[in-house]
């Protein structure tokens, strides 16, 4: 008899995260599921430990092959899946108890395709942090019956999240749904999101976190971030989509872009990149009209200022350029202002000093001197605002 679920973890190089990941899927309160492990040329003890586990406990399945990718290895576990749903568990992630039983029942109550749940973040030191977007995820999906992406478009807004989720192999296989083979991580995940949930019209969202997803770990795919091939990616995904359904693309566009700027644009502005990169990701915002950018959820206004610019003319601001300086105030400048009153005030004094001078109040000699002293910074002064004058009038 077939397992009700198959859970597939495709493992390279992970033997500090490995068991609790398997402890978590052989844990489950559905024991009807087979857990299928692919060591996808591990050259640590993540060998040792799939093969201790595959001795303890029947339901896992062992499978050793050289290293060529997490998406062939997951497309290696899809092959051998015999379960009624298959899921994907990263080996360096974990699951709560109930989640695959709790995803099935649902699944089954709706006869759906695909139940999609949101999911929790993990830190270093294992300190867990609901994903920022669970909560526009709360107020905006169905719940308790099934939709489709053309009713639903914000489910493409958050993170990929393939693993917090199940998807009906039979579906999966009529569709002919697979992952890229690459070598690496190489951000496979990004078009087999999209290619999975659009060719459906039984999605269903199941609005509990039940997945334990690691954020930051070494010699993580996100610790190893590419920018060239994160843009790549992306760009097979924006083909893929617009030849599937171009109305389709368009109904989806302000929630792509919203996710491709959390995603792939604040990357993009900080990584070293080269001219070939740049025109990817243009050509990205290219598919979006600007009336699209400016309807995009969850991201700022002055984001999407940022994505148009670069859509139009390829420019991109600088980290230290996002705090925008603040504007010299219009008009005449105060240090002009300022000389112009010393100016008039030196002119005063100098009358006076003339007048005492002339009407015998202070001696002539000691009159003349005091007027020279005083006419020369009234020239200083009145030449800097002779210059204020002329180079205000030459802009002009």
């Amino acid at each position: 008899m077939s397992p009700k679920v198959s859970i597939i973890i495709p493992v390279y190089n992970v033997e500090n995260y490995l068991r609790p990941c398997i402890e978590s899927a052989l844990a489950q309160t559905l024991k009807d599921i087979e857990v299928i492990i692919v060591d996808d040329g591990s050259t640590d003890s993540s060998v040792d430990i799939i093969d201790y586990y595959a001795r303890q406990d029947d339901r896992v399945i062992a499978i050793h092959k050289p290293n060529e990718g997490y998406g062939k290895a997951c497309n290696v576990g899809f092959d051998t899946a015999r379960g009624e749903y298959v899921a994907i568990l990263e080996s360096d992630d974990f699951v709560d108890a109930d989640m695959y039983e709790s995803l099935y029942d649902y699944a089954k109550s709706l006869d759906a395709d695909v139940v999609k749940s949101p999911y929790k973040d993990v830190f270093l030191k294992d300190a867990i942090k609901p994903y920022p977007h669970n909560d526009f995820l709360t107020r905006n999906m169905p719940r308790g019956r099934l939709y489709s992406i053309a009713e639903c478009p914000c489910q493409l807004v958050t993170h990929q999240s393939i693993w917090a989720g199940i998807y009906r192999t039979s579906y999966m296989r009529e569709k002919g749904i697979r992952f890229l083979e690459v070598p690496g991580a190489g951000h496979v995940d990004i078009k087999f999101c999209v290619e999975s949930l659009i060719q459906s019209d039984k999605l269903a969202w199941l609005d509990h976190p039940f997945y334990d997803y690691r954020v930051e770990r070494e010699g993580s795919s996100t610790a190893n971030y590419s920018i060239t091939e994160n843009a790549k990616r992306y760009r097979e995904m924006h083909d893929y989509f617009l030849a599937y359904d171009e109305e389709l693309f368009r109904k989806a566009a302000p929630s792509l872009v919203a996710r491709e700027c959390y995603g792939l644009f604040r990357y993009f502005k900080k990584c070293s990149y080269d001219r070939t990169d740049e025109e990817i990701v243009q050509s990205l915002m290219q598919d979006f009209t600007v009336e699209e950018i400016k309807r995009a959820p969850l991201i700022s206004a002055a984001d999407k200022e940022e994505l148009i610019l670069f859509r139009d003319s390829g420019t991109v601001a600088k980290p230290a350029q996002k705090a925008a300086k603040k504007a010299p105030a219009a008009g005449i400048p105060r240090k002009v202002v300022v000389s112009y009153a010393g100016a008039l005030l030196l002119a005063l004094l100098m009358v006076v000093e003339l007048l005492l001078g002339l009407s015998g109040v202070l001696p002539t000699a000691f009159a003349t001197i005091l007027f020279v002293v005083t006419l020369l910074p009234f020239i200083v002064v009145l030449l800097y605002v002779a210059r204020w004058v002329l180079q205000k009038a030459l802009k002009a």
